[in-house]
């Protein structure tokens, strides 16, 4: 079965407004066809925001700029993110998870 980890950031982070942050994950294979990609923001297990979505598959990577006025971006720790994707070996849907 075909999974991502997430490598950065890793645990729980604090987002500040008007910073660019990496958000990078690694895929437990290359081989196949991996669909696009979206990125969500959750704090403290809580659904926050979508970050992004319809990145290429083909990605591992998204520099994310947190916009300064932002008012669901609070300058606090317990922030994490969850790539979502689908390869062509699973049923679809999650790819990734809370790290």
């Amino acid at each position: 079965m075909a999974s991502i980890t997430i490598t950065s950031p890793t645990g729980t982070s604090n987002f500040v407004k008007g910073t660019t942050n990496t958000i990078s994950w690694s895929k437990s294979t290359l081989s196949g066809t991996w669909g696009n990609v979206a990125i969500d923001l959750y704090r403290d297990g809580s659904y926050v925001k979508n970050i992004v979505q319809n990145l290429s598959g083909s990605v591992q990577s998204y520099s994310w700029s947190v916009p300064s006025n932002d008012s669901d971006i609070f300058e606090d720790d317990g922030y994490q993110v969850r790539v979502i994707t689908s390869h062509d070996d699973d049923d679809g849907g999650d790819g990734g998870g809370l790290d």
